[in-house]
């Protein structure tokens, strides 16, 4: 873990520092009636045929019923529009502009309807 933190952009760090860290309160904004999706990927050559959209939706369905948050983060726009198409908002989103070589675009924060938003 210690050598792949060591290759991350110092401009990452800066990032983060300006945009993220001061939506920290001190806590996290999980509590036992939150999920975070830390990963979603579909095989190439099932990409487009809906599995990714049932799934979320499902799990969309199952968080209302419960009352659970879901919540994910991307930097993917095709990515974000499907999250988008099956119920979750930004509740946060800044521009990623690296000068180092990191990525570039936008990362969102987005979570299904929880009413939580973060201020920028």
């Amino acid at each position: 873990m210690e050598r792949l933190i060591a290759k991350v952009p110092e401009s990452v760090d800066r990032w983060t520092a300006e945009h993220l860290d001061p939506l920290d309160d001190g806590g996290s904004n999980l509590n036992e009636e939150s999920l975070f999706i830390e990963a979603l990927a579909t095989r190439p050559k099932y990409q487009r045929g809906g599995s990714a959209t049932a799934l979320l939706s499902r799990l969309g369905e199952s968080a209302k019923e419960t009352g659970v948050r879901l919540g994910l983060d991307t930097t993917n726009p095709s990515a974000a529009k499907l999250f988008e198409s099956t119920g979750f908002r930004d509740i946060y989103s800044g521009a990623l502009d690296f000068e180092d070589g990191g990525d570039e675009g936008r990362y969102r924060i987005m979570s299904n309807d929880s009413g939580w938003t973060a201020s920028k």
